[in-house]
């Protein structure tokens, strides 16, 4: 949890202040705990336009096949429910206490 709040700080930031290049839809692939995730910019959001995904590159498919397949997983969190009605902030304040080892 701690990892996102970070990561999409660093998302956002402009090239100019060390961010991803211009028109940059996705992050780069970092090993969270023995998991390869990613963020990626989303278009759609559900009901609304805009939002971010946690990608998953790490999680086997959840097909019940018996070869080692591994198909991405990924959540989304639209802009509005991030910014507007806190949940980045409730995401920081989580990650907090977890990096204090309060939770």
């Amino acid at each position: 949890m701690p990892w996102f709040a970070d990561a999409l700080t660093e998302f956002r930031k402009p090239p100019v202040e060390g961010g991803l290049h211009a028109g940059a839809m996705t992050s780069a692939d970092e090993d969270v705990e023995s998991e390869m995730i990613c963020i990626e910019r989303a278009m759609n959001a559900g009901p609304c336009v805009g939002g971010y995904a946690i990608v998953n590159w790490s999680r086997r498919s959840r097909l019940g096949s018996r070869e080692e397949h591994f198909s991405p997983q990924e959540i989304t969190f639209a802009d509005n429910f991030l910014y507007k009605y806190g949940l980045l902030n409730l995401i920081k304040g989580l990650g907090h206490k977890y990096r204090h080892g309060e939770l």
